[in-house]
């Protein structure tokens, strides 16, 4: 997979790091936008992500491997991720066109968008 590809929310795809270290590699760990908590998986072997549970916009993949000294890449290096994008529900609503939806119902919920004194106030 390219960095910056686009999938439909629902789609799966699968990715595989790789490491290679003078001292030998321990461990591989992935883990989905961000380093904290617990990793999607583990090993050489690709994982598979599931996009039906994402939100719309943009994601990334982070691989970090240790060494037999303990001693890990950096998270954060350009190298140690790949990037991808979910525009679009599988209902095809863009990423901007459910933001707007979720937009307006919270103006509904505010009071906004009802008619007072003749006037519709509208966004």
């Amino acid at each position: 997979m390219n960095s910056g590809a686009q999938f439909v929310t629902g789609a799966k795809f699968a990715v595989r790091g790789s490491a290679t270290d003078p001292v030998g590699v321990q461990s591989i760990n992935y883990f989905l936008d961000s380093t904290s908590g617990a990793p999607l998986g583990s090993g050489t072997d690709p994982i598979v992500i599931d996009t039906s549970q994402l939100s719309l916009g943009g994601h990334k993949v982070v691989v970090v491997a240790t060494n037999l000294l303990g001693v890990s890449n950096d998270p954060n290096a350009p190298a140690s991720s790949v990037s991808f994008n979910c525009p679009f529900r599988s209902d095809g609503q863009s990423s901007a066109r459910a933001l707007d939806r979720q937009r307006h119902a919270a103006r509904q919920r505010q009071g906004y968008g009802q008619r007072k004194h003749g006037f519709e106030c509208t966004r």
